[in-house]
């Protein structure tokens, strides 16, 4: 409990072109996704009830994966990226961001930032 964990679909340029070959390019990308909101789903259902997520699209598969109809964006702040708390019964915390931006440290900022 209270450890952080952290999970990627990168692969090594080779990988990327292959999967991107075998799927195309927007296949490979829905397939990486998916894995991701799979992998949320599970730790979500194991309890865990804050996410650190970069890319808008893996963004959206997760918040869809998780069920989130509804919740509260808070205020952008130095982080650069959305802080919002989901409004159902679990209370789901994320920090969604474009996977461009940020700080080499904005995961580890982001994830203080839910633990204060």
């Amino acid at each position: 409990a209270g450890r952080a964990i952290g999970f990627s679909v990168a692969g090594d340029p080779d990988a990327v072109t292959r999967a991107q070959s075998m799927f195309g390019v927007m296949g490979a990308a829905r397939k990486a996704e998916a894995i991701l909101a799979g992998i949320a789903r599970g730790l979500a259902e194991k309890g865990v009830r804050k996410f650190v997520v970069s890319g808008g699209e893996s963004s959206g598969a997760i918040v869809q994966a998780l069920g989130i109809q509804c919740m509260q964006v808070l205020a952008f702040d130095e982080l650069g990226a959305g802080s919002c708390i989901s409004q159902d019964d679990r209370r789901i915390s994320l920090f969604l961001k474009p996977g461009k931006i940020g700080a080499e440290d904005v995961f580890s900022a982001a994830l203080e930032k839910m633990r204060a």
